[in-house]
């Protein structure tokens, strides 16, 4: 992993407004059309799996050109977070976002222009760079232009707004098979629609951080993530795995599932395929006051028995079992996304934010895509219910490693640096000289009685709330200074 160079000299140019002290009606308004507009983005990415299966019965084309459908959109959607995923800490959250949303009206206009499979392909591909350069900008965004005091649980929103889209664009899109005589038109009209509202309060939204040099060679692929949060971040990356794991065992094997190896019909399917998802993003969106450690706990929890859950459902093919593996996975989904986003969020310099976001995403759309890209081809080999088991052993495999890799951690995010904080051995204050009382100040790191400073761990010396040195002013948009990572207020 490559780490994002913080630079001593001042931002070039941009002026960010930094964020109101306060909820005011326009903040307000910003922050909610700004979600409506992560929501859109991710609700077309999911209309596209039941309007990919009406396609291919109207065009004839074979499976393997429907498996190129779903995945030239996770390519271009990896490579652009790999590459543009940092360019908004570089040039500023508003230009990304802005270009992402045009290329997604362009996308939306290439699937109502679609006459062939090839077609589809091209607005995948452009839909992919899209989602790819708009996920983790939305994110920042909406952490940066909210109050200090609301940052972590709208950061928490709107981490679990993309999961969310994606079922209700299922659930839309199955509909839109199931009664619309005209189902492209019907589900990517009004995503279009919601596009457009959202390009306007982007358009409208302050903007919430510097330019700083180096935008092109942000651009070389890389997974942008700062030094100091580097053991917080792989700790979190199986927590991260698992819970979208979950999500892409229920969006990518149940529908052919529920259909054959529970009988349902296709109402009822697409009810069972909705349910993970949907509970996933009721649930992030409901346990925002809840503690990160809490949060961890209960979700790794969830996911694993979720998977175990539904390894006796296909097994005893009971559609009861399943959808209580439905909910503790959903569950598991919400609170463990969570308890990795928010702590890593606070701990980000405004500037490093954006590749930040977008690292994470990364671990979450390849746990998502590729486990069961794989089950998808082990299911031509073996049963369907067999490879599903498989897939849910491991996904409780993983959850369980997720747990165990808490064993110890009093808060998530207790031991990492906040912003300006200092990490041994730079000498630069604000930018990793440590104290000479051999901790960070107002860190949560450990004098050298306490244990390794940043290493996440559990810290016996409690942080000093007081003492965390402000860091450097840049232009505009300051964040307050933040104690172990996390903002003054939140919750242990």
């Amino acid at each position: 992993m490559s780490e994002t160079t913080v630079s001593a000299a001042p931002p070039r140019a941009g002026t960010p407004s930094g964020p109101p002290a306060r909820w005011t009606t326009r903040a307000r308004w910003y922050t909610a059309l700004n979600l409506l507009g992560s929501l859109a983005v991710a609700a077309a990415a999911g209309a596209g799996s039941p309007l990919f299966v009406y396609d291919q019965r109207r065009w004839g084309f074979d499976d393997g050109t429907l498996t190129v459908m779903f995945s030239v959109y996770a390519f271009t959607l990896l490579v652009t977070l790999l590459t543009a995923g940092s360019l908004s800490d570089h040039v500023g959250r508003r230009p990304v976002m802005i270009g992402a949303l045009l290329l997604l009206l362009v996308a939306c206009g290439l699937h109502l222009a679609a006459t062939s499979a090839e077609w589809v392909v091209v607005a995948r591909a452009v839909q992919g760079i899209s989602t790819g350069a708009a996920i983790g900008t939305f994110t920042a965004m909406v952490s940066e232009t909210v109050p200090p005091h609301a940052r972590g649980r709208m950061t928490q929103i709107a981490g679990t707004i993309p999961i969310g889209g994606l079922a209700l664009g299922a659930l839309f899109g199955g509909v839109a098979v199931a009664v619309a005589p005209a189902p492209s038109l019907a589900v990517f009209v009004p995503i279009a629609l919601l596009v457009v509202v959202a390009l306007g309060a982007v358009l409208l939204t302050p903007e919430s951080s510097s330019r700083v040099a180096g935008a092109w060679r942000s651009l070389v692929p890389r997974v942008a993530v700062p030094r100091r949060v580097r053991p917080e971040f792989l700790r979190g990356a199986w927590l991260v795995s698992a819970a979208w794991m979950s999500s892409g065992l229920f969006l990518g094997l149940m529908p052919s599932l529920a259909h054959h190896t529970l009988g349902l019909d296709t109402v009822a399917a697409s009810t069972l395929v909705f349910l993970q998802p949907a509970v996933a993003a009721v649930t992030g969106l409901a346990a925002t006051g809840l503690a990160p450690r809490t949060s961890a706990v209960v979700g790794a929890l969830g996911c694993a028995v979720g998977g175990i859950l539904l390894i006796v459902g296909i097994g005893a093919a009971s559609t009861g079992i399943v959808v209580a593996a439905a909910l503790a996975a959903g569950i598991g989904n919400g609170l463990g996304f969570a308890a990795v986003l928010r702590p890593l969020s606070a701990a980000a310099h405004t500037h490093e934010r954006g590749g930040l976001m977008a690292a994470i995403y990364v671990v979450a759309y390849l746990s998502y895509g590729v486990p069961a890209l794989v089950a998808g081809q082990f299911a031509t080999v073996f049963a369907l219910p067999a490879t599903a088991i498989g897939y849910a052993a491991f996904l409780a495999a993983v959850a369980l490693v997720a747990l165990a890799s808490r064993a110890g951690v009093r808060t998530p995010g207790a031991g990492i640096p906040g912003p300006g904080a200092a990490t041994p051995g730079s000498g630069v204050p604000g930018s990793g000289a440590a104290s000479p009382r051999g901790g960070v100040p107002g860190s949560g790191a450990a004098s050298p009685r306490g244990g390794v400073p940043g290493s996440g761990a559990f810290i016996p010396t409690p942080a000093r709330s007081g003492g965390l040195e402000q860091e450097p002013a840049r232009s505009g948009g300051q964040e307050p200074a933040r104690s172990g990572g996390l903002e003054q207020g939140e919750k242990k």
